[in-house]
């Protein structure tokens, strides 16, 4: 994995960067977060993080998001019980604060 990676930041670099960029940016902006979505997008994130592509975000924030935007933890955070379309507005309000986004 680890010489994967590097062959992938060394000849693939464009691409990598539009991976974990891409995944940046709709973790800062979407209105509307599947669980499922989340944990791509947040892979693609930590990817970048460990490669240092991406500089303002640390592990331990994306590691504290992909058990806190699972749904019990989520609900147990925020206080509540949800569903559907409310459940991934939280999601997505919760990721957006965590992540300094607007």
């Amino acid at each position: 994995e680890h010489h994967a990676r590097r062959t992938l930041l060394n000849e693939r670099t464009a691409a990598l960067d539009d991976k974990v960029f891409r995944a940046l940016g709709l973790l800062r902006s979407a209105r509307l977060m599947a669980g499922e979505e989340v944990l791509f997008l947040l892979s693609h994130l930590r990817m970048g993080v460990n490669l240092g592509r991406i500089k303002d975000v640390d592990l331990r924030t994306i590691n504290e998001l992909f058990l806190l935007t699972q749904r019990a933890h989520l609900q147990k955070v925020l206080g509540k019980k949800m569903d559907g379309d409310l459940r991934r507005a939280a999601r997505a309000d919760y990721i957006r604060q965590r992540l300094g986004a607007n």
